[in-house]
């Protein structure tokens, strides 16, 4: 980001110099034809990172007092647009669970698609948190990443108990005629060879931060 794009724009000013204006012209640059590519501009979510970024770094300056003023305070960043999420159909996610097969995301994104869990609460989950005979599963931890690295935060309702599948009207079926029986099956053994500690999803073992199973499903990786 700074090498790629703030550098280039901005790295010949003189901190003491360097204007509003000339910031308001980076951001409507990169806009316009900011992509490395020469494809187009960029996002307005790409422009609002440079804007966060610049933010910090001018209010680390004026600690510092290499600067008297913050000029990205006279600047305006675009507003990103939110993109309507919409969810995969019965045949979409038919097609993804097939394409993923045995590999190790297959676990994750089963229970992402059936369930609506989060990424952290997906990789906190422990086999002793499946009930196979109710089809059940009670969320009491979630991995999350920290300044400090990642770390499992326990999970509780505004009732002050874990936060129950059941409760959410979502329930996972592993029956044997169910339609995730074969994948879902195929890992039961685990929990009775390993107990019931080990992670649902291989994925993170060892942990790693949740934005990490994301980025594997759009590279490609594990699968």
């Amino acid at each position: 980001m700074i090498d790629g794009h703030i550098r280039p724009a901005l790295g010949s000013y003189v901190l003491p110099k360097l204007a509003p204006l000339h910031i308001q012209a980076f951001y409507s640059g990169g806009l316009a034809e900011g992509r490395k590519d020469g494809k187009g501009g960029l996002s307005a979510q790409s422009v609002v990172h440079f804007h966060r970024l610049l933010h910090k770094a001018f209010a680390q300056a004026l600690k510092w007092q290499l600067l008297a003023r913050n000029p990205i305070l006279a600047v305006e960043p675009p507003r990103a647009q939110r993109q309507e999420m919409r969810a995969l159909d019965e045949g979409e996610t038919a097609s993804l669970l097939s394409l993923l097969g045995e590999g190790r995301l297959y676990m994750p994104v089963m229970l992402a698609v059936t369930t609506g869990l989060r990424r952290g609460e997906i990789l906190g989950l422990r086999w002793s948190n499946v009930d196979l005979a109710t089809a059940s599963i009670t969320v009491v931890q979630s991995l999350e990443q920290t300044k400090e690295g990642l770390r499992f935060r326990q999970r509780r309702t505004e009732a002050g108990g874990p936060s129950h599948l059941t409760d959410r009207r979502s329930k996972i079926d592993w029956s044997p005629d169910g339609p995730s029986a074969d994948p879902a099956n195929s890992q039961a053994p685990a929990r009775t060879e390993f107990g019931t500690s080990v992670p649902i999803a291989p994925c993170n073992n060892p942990p790693s931060p949740p934005y990490d199973m994301h980025r594997r499903a759009h590279c490609g990786r594990g699968l």
